[in-house]
């Protein structure tokens, strides 16, 4: 019986005691919330209309990349002739235009060592440096910092505003390219092999054309035309000495057409071909059926490529050498 009071009196002990512990900290002064660093809240760093943005450059891993808005579309300020993916760049307006952080950091004017802060940060050495300018000729410097893993987020600044935020990683997805990813490279056209009558080559500013009109010798130069690829790019405005450098002036370049039959009309392609005019001397053909041609033109010749560009284009590629000496053959051939 007493070992059961002795017990009870204990158990009465503990929870008073927890209960003085529970009293105290309920009605401790709550410390004041900063409502820029509330979870359920995003700090508008900024807000604007990305329609306004007149010019956006950036500074990534040493290179720097400046684009200005013309009347209609984005360009390349160092050279307006740059095939420029205008797309990727106006997504980089719209999300520059508005920018929220997930939560402030510090202030940089309470820290005894703002250096030493803005470093372990990684602000002092930023992944990128990006300014925006708008049409009313405002001006706004972000740079970004170190990633932190345990929250997706990258340590940010405006301007050389003391407060540091946080923002999520995602901003810098659309701003992670170099001038050469940006450019637009040229597609090959797709044509229907069963509507394909036929292929011509024309050897620099030789008029005489010649031409594969053999259903094996289509087939065949059908499958060469369909594995060019338009990747490896060497020049992207060549005109003038560039073409000549590569092989590729009016007089020198070998010129590979395809002839294409998008008519509704019935018949084999040998039957069309016949159809087809030869070249004259003035160069031109006539033909009473309209056939859809395009063009590739090859140039220099190395041991393994060959320089080339397409109809309507000024980028210049390099493809495989096989490519051009699989059309040589066929059309040696002849």
């Amino acid at each position: 019986m007493k070992k059961r009071t002795v017990s009870l009196v204990v158990l009465v002990a503990v929870f008073a005691l927890l209960f003085g512990v529970y009293e105290i900290i309920i009605h401790l002064p709550k410390e004041e919330e900063n409502p820029e660093t509330t979870e359920d809240s995003v700090i508008m760093l900024a807000e604007f209309d990305s329609a306004d943005i007149v010019s956006i450059s950036y500074i990534h891993e040493g290179e720097t990349a400046e684009f200005e808005k013309g009347t209609d579309k984005w360009y390349l300020k160092s050279d307006v002739n740059f095939p420029l993916d205008t797309a990727t760049v106006s997504k980089m307006a719209t999300a520059i235009a508005s920018i929220g952080a997930e939560r402030f950091v510090s202030d940089l004017t309470e820290s005894s060592d703002a250096e030493k802060e803005l470093s372990s940060y990684g602000l002092d050495d930023p992944e990128f440096v990006i300014t925006v300018k708008y049409a009313d000729g405002k001006a706004y410097k972000y740079t970004v910092g170190d990633y932190n893993k345990f929250n997706g987020c990258n340590y940010f600044r405006v301007d050389n505003d003391a407060k540091i935020y946080m923002i999520k990683n995602a901003l810098c997805g659309y701003f992670d390219y170099t001038v050469n990813d940006l450019i637009v490279l040229d597609k090959m056209p797709s044509f229907d092999e069963e509507k394909t009558v036929g292929f011509e080559l024309t050897n620099g500013s030789v008029l005489a054309v010649t031409r594969a009109e053999e259903e094996e010798d289509v087939k065949t130069l059908y499958g060469i035309f369909s594995k060019i690829k338009l990747s490896d790019w060497k020049e992207y405005y060549a005109d003038g000495d560039k073409l000549a450098k590569y092989g590729l002036s009016p007089d020198d370049k070998v010129t590979f057409t395809i002839l294409v039959d998008d008519s509704d009309e019935n018949g084999d392609a040998e039957s069309k071909l016949d159809d087809l005019g030869k070249t004259g001397e003035s160069g031109k053909e006539t033909s009473e059926n309209e056939y859809t041609r395009f063009s590739v033109y090859f140039g220099n010749v190395s041991e393994n490529e060959v320089y080339m560009t397409i109809e309507g284009s000024t980028i210049i590629y390099a493809v495989e050498k096989s490519l051009y000496d699989g059309v040589v053959t066929v059309f040696d051939g002849e």
